[in-house]
């Protein structure tokens, strides 16, 4: 099943996206497409209301447990959302978005690490190359003490069909950052932006960590002015945009 991103990053299956009617719920779809179309609005308390009611009306629906797992963690309910997860994945273990659900559910708790990393490396092997779940994966386990992770991680780093994935070699990077690790920090930052140079968070990412850990600052000249050009007229990106300037400026470049 296909699925979209809310306001807020969640992945509602399209299908809840269409099912929408005019009137008061009745039936388990008008619940879900309902619900589905309030999350999409960002409106999660009334989200969570429908969902809750598409459950009671249809247990076995798999979009009513998924819309209420990321209604009821938006709302701050993370038994609920967590309950409400583990139903879908009971529904159908093998569903992509379920078991991606679960993982961000659990990622949140840090007594759940272990059963984030297990949804989150299970939503990888159904849908292999995902970015979202891969993000999701380097993140946990970046900051996590969690050395089964780790393990995760440089596996995939050596499967052939992760090797080139400048998304891989950005996270591992901020990984290795983190640990204090600087030269691994350097090689992976600099192999995830040679992969993808038009990529503003790889180049970004690159440009902060020659700025800030190497003498190198003719290449973090190169790389602010380039991440300038990859968002120029990129709204959300006016936080990270302002340092790369100033820095810029800083450093002795241009704007």
């Amino acid at each position: 099943m296909k699925s979209v991103k809310s306001a807020a990053g969640w992945l509602i299956p399209v299908g809840l996206c269409v099912m929408l009617c005019g009137c008061g719920p009745a039936t388990p779809g008008e619940c879900i497409g309902q619900g589905a179309k309030a999350a999409a609005e960002n409106n999660w308390e009334l989200a969570l209301k429908l969902a809750d009611k598409g459950t009671k009306l249809a247990p076995d629906n798999i979009d009513a447990w998924l819309l209420k797992a990321a209604a009821a963690h938006r709302c701050r309910q993370p038994e609920a959302a967590f309950e409400a997860a583990s139903r879908a994945v009971g529904i159908d273990p093998r569903n992509f978005t379920a078991q991606y659900t679960l993982g961000r559910v659990c990622l949140d708790d840090p007594k759940r690490t272990s059963e984030a990393f297990r949804a989150l490396r299970l939503a990888l092997r159904l849908r292999r190359g995902d970015r979202d779940t891969l993000v999701a994966l380097c993140n946990l386990a970046t900051e996590s003490d969690s050395p089964n992770a780790v393990i995760f991680l440089k596996m995939l780093e050596q499967d052939p069909e992760y090797a080139e994935s400048p998304v891989l070699h950005n996270q591992l990077g901020i990984m290795y950052l983190r640990r204090k690790d600087y030269a691994n920090a350097k090689a992976a930052f600099v192999r995830a932006w040679k992969l993808d140079k038009n990529d503003p968070e790889i180049t970004y990412n690159t440009a902060r960590f020659f700025d800030q850990y190497t003498p190198s600052s003719r290449v973090a000249v190169r790389l602010y002015g380039d991440y300038l050009r990859l968002t120029a007229g990129d709204q959300s990106a006016e936080v990270t945009r302002k340092i790369a300037t100033e820095r810029l400026e800083a450093l002795g470049g241009t704007k």
